[in-house]
């Protein structure tokens, strides 16, 4: 009898022993899992910190490189800019005489050119200069040569351009005489000036140069460039 008893209770305290070894080992196994699931989230963490920052480094090298592509394109549109700066149309007079001057101080040609000038029509013996309107330019100027005809080619140099007894109201330019002092800028004639200048340079880029006068009747200028052959220079055209 005494053998069961001993026997029953070493049964349960094997049992009790069984018990605190499972809820240790549960204990144990709940530990280590959220130990690897803490190293999990932190491996994780770890990787979206660096896949960020690679994120980061990948946008500031592309910033950077577009910030040198704009750079160069920003300095030939400069450089371009620079080497036709000083192509201009004028009025000019000569007595009683009225005419354009193209001045060209460049060291290559200009190409389709086109000039619109603000003239009395009783100055264009061809027909007063009718058909040879612009109507989508400010005031409808004349147009030098004519409106769907540019100059092809104009060389460096000074050119004159004047109204015609002929068939067009424009004279082809023609070099400016040894006696260029004949000539005199015309400065003050609302009647006589130059509104807009259009041509292409060598690089096959087109320019337009506009004058004009503000509100409080200042005189006003502007330069730009209306369509880019050069690819580099798109983003320098304006409308």
């Amino acid at each position: 009898m005494w053998y069961d008893v001993v026997s029953a209770i070493s049964n349960l305290v094997m049992a009790a022993f069984a018990v605190i070894a499972g809820i240790y080992a549960k204990g144990q196994y709940d530990e280590a899992k959220q130990q690897r699931e803490l190293a999990l989230r932190q491996e994780q963490e770890e990787h979206r910190k660096e896949a960020k920052q690679d994120e980061l480094a990948l946008q500031q090298q592309q910033q950077h490189e577009q910030e040198l592509v704009e750079a160069r394109n920003r300095a030939l549109f400069l450089e371009r800019q620079r080497e036709i700066a000083h192509v201009e149309a004028f009025a000019v007079k000569n007595g009683r005489n009225y005419a354009v001057e193209l001045s060209v101080p460049t060291e290559a040609s200009i190409y389709e050119v086109r000039v619109w000038a603000q003239w009395p029509d009783a100055e264009f013996t061809c027909g007063h200069g009718s058909g040879n309107r612009d109507v989508c330019r400010n005031g409808s100027p004349h147009v030098a040569p004519g409106k769907n005809r540019p100059w092809r080619m104009i060389r460096p140099g000074n050119w004159l351009v004047s109204t015609t007894h002929a068939r067009y109201p424009w004279t082809q330019p023609e070099p400016v005489s040894a006696d260029a002092s004949a000539w005199k800028p015309v400065y003050a004639d609302e009647q006589h000036e130059v509104v807009e200048l259009e041509f292409t340079d060598c690089y096959s880029n087109k320019w337009r140069r506009c004058y004009g006068r503000n509100e409080e009747g200042q005189y006003v200028q502007s330069f730009v460039l209306i369509a880019a052959k050069e690819p580099e220079l798109a983003d320098c055209v304006e409308a």
